[in-house]
C-alpha cells in the first residue's frame, strides 16, 4: 500500500512539473514573437522615415 501512495505521489509530482515547464517556455515563445513583432514594426518606420527623407529631397539620389 505504502508503494501505491508512493508512486501516485510521484506521478502527480511529475506531471506538475512536467506543465509548469511547459508553461514558461509557451510564455517564452510569446515574449519571443513579442519582441520579433516590435523589431519589425520599427524597421517599418524607419524605411517609411527614409522613403520621406528621399521623397522630399529627391537631389540627394
Amino acid at each position: 500500500m505504502d508503494y501505491l501512495i508512493f508512486s501516485f505521489l510521484l506521478v502527480t509530482l511529475s506531471l506538475s512539473g512536467f506543465y509548469q515547464q511547459q508553461s514558461a517556455d509557451n510564455l517564452n515563445s510569446t515574449e519571443m514573437t513579442k519582441t520579433t513583432i516590435q523589431q519589425a514594426i520599427e524597421t517599418v518606420h524607419d524605411i517609411n522615415a527614409i522613403n520621406d527623407y528621399l521623397y522630399r529631397h529627391p537631389d540627394v539620389i
